[in-house]
């Protein structure tokens, strides 16, 4: 199957939605800008791809991210509106928000210190409600936090949730998740907890602040041998300030704050005790932190989907190489 047969043409019609075009193509699905025709309103409409469409895994992960989400009512979470399957196309549409993503943002202007926590307060509240409702996002990162126009925070895809009954579809002997935002327990495979989404709001955090992720490397598994085994380097802040954001690293669940705004209110205090010029000083895409060298003597074997696009699926973890 190519890529273009994965696209649905303007003007076609899927279940009361009309599609206008292609707002992102992803691993699991391609979004389109479409309108409600029963309410004439502007929709994100998210159509699982055709050829995963047939997975019943995949059909249980995608209906369960519409569940997920019905299930919170949060001012920063974007809603979900309606969810179908026509013709084995399954759908969901969703609140439309125009402007960027964190991803972009850090990636253009940059983010100062003050934004940080302008920007990411909201997304932890939104962490804490899901929390409390039992759900677990294990997929926090730049890319799924939204900025309206007037840079208001949507938290967004909850594609990979966990639910209440602990349940999520997964790879045997695997994880689902983006390798540079995991926490070691996922890297792992064992029990995951709110943690695990602290500890990817920290690295958010970082990336805001450094304007690069603590951990980059030339490897998927140097990457996730980091997040096991090394400390962040320094964000050349103040020391309040990487005492806060090593606190959500932590690499124990239970060492780091034990809620999203518990991480967030630290973070703000710390910086708080910065010199002003220093608050709205905006992070330099490619980093401040200088990273660690890439870590040799491991492999790692990664199933992709078709196309190629975070999250990954990680299977049989990690082989030594045959030096």
């Amino acid at each position: 199957m190519t890529h273009g047969d994965l696209i649905l043409r303007p003007g076609t019609d899927l279940g009361g939605f009309r599609v206008a075009g292609v707002l992102g193509v992803g691993g699991m699905a391609t979004v389109y800008r479409a309108e409600q025709l029963s309410l004439r309103r502007a929709v994100a409409l998210k159509v699982l791809h055709p050829q995963l469409a047939v997975d019943p895994e995949f059909r249980a992960r995608f209906r369960s991210e519409g569940t997920h989400v019905a299930a919170l009512d949060h001012p920063n979470i974007v809603p979900v509106f309606d969810s179908g399957d026509v013709g084995g196309r399954l759908f969901l549409a969703m609140r439309l928000v125009e402007g960027q993503t964190l991803a972009d943002a850090i990636r253009g202007q940059g983010v100062t210190p003050d934004e940080t926590i302008e920007l990411l307060g909201p997304i932890a509240d939104a962490l804490d409600l899901a929390h409390r409702s039992l759900v677990l996002h294990r997929d926090v990162k730049p890319q799924n936090i939204l900025l309206s126009r007037d840079r208001r925070p949507f938290l967004a895809d909850f594609g990979i949730a966990k639910g209440e009954q602990g349940s999520v579809v997964t790879t045997v002997g695997g994880y689902m998740g983006s390798v540079h935002y995991s926490a070691p327990e996922q890297i792992r495979g064992g029990p995951v907890a709110a943690g695990c989404d602290v500890y990817s709001l920290a690295i958010v955090a970082y990336e805001c602040l450094a304007g690069a992720v603590p951990f980059s490397r030339t490897a998927d598994v140097a990457v996730m041998r980091a997040h096991l085994d090394d400390a962040p380097p320094p964000l050349q802040r103040s020391p309040q300030v990487d005492r806060a954001v090593q606190a959500g690293l932590a690499k124990d669940a239970l060492d780091r704050p034990a809620t999203a705004r518990a991480f967030i209110d630290a973070l703000a205090e710390a910086i708080a005790t910065l010199p002003a010029a220093l608050r709205s000083t905006r992070s330099a895409f490619g980093g401040s932190a200088a990273p660690a060298p890439a870590r040799r003597g491991d492999r790692i074997r990664l199933e992709l989907g078709d196309p190629p696009s975070p999250p990954k699926r990680i299977v049989l973890a990690m082989e030594p190489d045959d030096e």
